[in-house]
């Protein structure tokens, strides 16, 4: 079973570069932030809980894959228990910049079916939808990664100042 290949309905169009680097400065994040410190400004400025779920890398479709499950009243983001800080960071990142882009509103859940092994695994009542990574083909995806890459840029200091930072803020 693998989640994440299916595609959603495309956003209304896509953010421009402006827009993403906006949504970046305006989560106002300390340089050189954890991914716990991500979580949590993201949670607040959403106005809901968000738990991370670590979970067999098997059931969520790779070491590199991860899922939102959104119940009533929080979120989760699962993700696989094997991967290393880096790529886990990089990984909740993802998913939580398709909260921060409001995803959830036009994508399609994954089905019952194909999210049951997820939902059972995480051993959680409550979910309502699980929203899977299904890679770059979908304007949804590419918008959460392409923003997801500014965020993590951003850790550095002076982000936008430098070199690097000018070629990450110019997509």
């Amino acid at each position: 079973m693998n989640v994440f290949g299916r595609r959603g309905r495309t956003a209304p169009g896509p953010r421009s570069a402006a827009g993403l680097r906006r949504i970046v400065t305006g989560l106002a994040l300390p340089p050189g932030w954890t991914r716990d410190t991500l979580v949590e400004v993201v949670a607040r400025r959403r106005r809901r809980p968000i738990q991370l779920v670590p979970i067999d890398a098997a059931v969520i479709g790779g070491q590199y894959s991860g899922a939102w499950l959104k119940r009533d009243h929080d979120d989760l983001v699962v993700y696989a228990d094997s991967s290393s800080l880096r790529h886990s960071t990089n990984v909740v990142c993802h998913e939580l910049t398709h909260m921060l882009l409001r995803h959830d509103e036009v994508a399609t859940p994954e089905s019952a079916a194909d999210a049951v092994d997820v939902v059972r695994a995480v051993s959680r009542p409550g979910v309502r939808a699980v929203f899977g990574r299904s890679g770059y083909a979908d304007e949804q995806e590419y918008e959460a990664e392409l923003l997801a890459g500014m965020i993590i840029a951003a850790r550095r200091p002076g982000f936008g100042d430098d070199a690097a930072g000018r070629i990450a803020g110019s997509f």
